[in-house]
């Protein structure tokens, strides 16, 4: 997900680095899970109430061996769009996690919020507010800021350094056509690097990674606002967005129901 080439300038920041996915279904995961093994020392959250509570929240909280699928199987199959049972199979800040601690022997502590279906106004501070068709609300940024804080509570009892490198953010589907979206994009990557530094302490700003979206409209000849949104948000601010293109990967066949909108389970 992230390339690293030997002998870049790249250092370690803290004894424990944390990415997140944020976004939509692409981001919650495709089909079954590959990454079954832990890489170096890479951990994941776990809540004691994941396995009693679908709300999730309030349990014991640890680290664990980062695996996929991010949350236990009696989550997996009690499919929703909110945290903690968003999760569908593999999930690719596990990759990213993974590839860092593979090429600079980062740990790296994972994360992930995203929410099918749901567009930038559920994903956003206030999301909690908004419920979808079906009565769910979005939670990911509360979710995010819970998962940041519990995990600064560890590390701090470990008496080891913990910060939030970069938020992966698989999104723009549902706001293709959206002529706010860069300017929302924008407001949550304030709103996330505001709350996220007041928590971990760290001077550093946060780094938003835009995995954008190549899959709507399906029809040819529009032109989607919210992928070039995401290239005119890394071109204006280069310290804060990094944009990456997924067209070039494989997309599943989902027919009857639809044709090139999710990935496979390796890209």
């Amino acid at each position: 997900m992230v390339w690293i080439p030997e002998g870049s300038p790249i250092s370690k920041l803290w004894d424990n680095t944390y990415i997140l996915t944020a976004g939509q279904s692409v981001g919650a995961g495709s089909e079954i899970s590959l990454s079954l093994s832990q890489a170096g020392r890479n951990l994941k959250l776990r809540d004691s109430f994941e396995d009693v509570a679908p709300s999730a929240g309030g349990g014991i909280t640890s680290l664990i061996p980062l695996t996929a699928p991010m949350r236990s199987p009696a989550f997996y199959g009690n499919y929703s769009a909110m945290y903690p049972n968003n999760i569908t199979g593999e999930t690719p800040e596990i990759a990213m996690a993974n590839q860092l601690a593979v090429l600079r022997n980062w740990k790296i502590i994972a994360g992930n919020v995203a929410e099918a279906g749901h567009g930038i106004d559920y994903i956003s501070l206030g999301g909690s507010a908004i419920a979808d068709s079906v009565g769910e609300y979005g939670n990911a940024y509360a979710k995010t800021l819970w998962e940041v804080t519990e995990v600064k509570k560890l590390t701090d009892a470990l008496h080891e350094s913990f910060g939030v490198l970069a938020v992966l953010f698989v999104h723009g589907e549902a706001d293709v056509q959206s002529s706010t979206y860069e300017a929302k994009v924008l407001k949550l990557w304030n709103d996330y690097n505001t709350a996220i530094k007041l928590i971990t302490g760290q001077q550093r700003d946060i780094i938003m990674i835009l995995s954008v979206q190549a899959s709507c409209p399906p029809t040819t000849g529009v032109r989607p606002k919210s992928t070039e949104a995401c290239y005119n948000l890394a071109k204006l601010y280069p310290k804060k967005f990094i944009a990456v293109p997924k067209y070039h990967f494989i997309y599943r066949d989902e027919s009857p129901y639809y044709f090139g909108l999710h990935l496979t389970p390796p890209s």
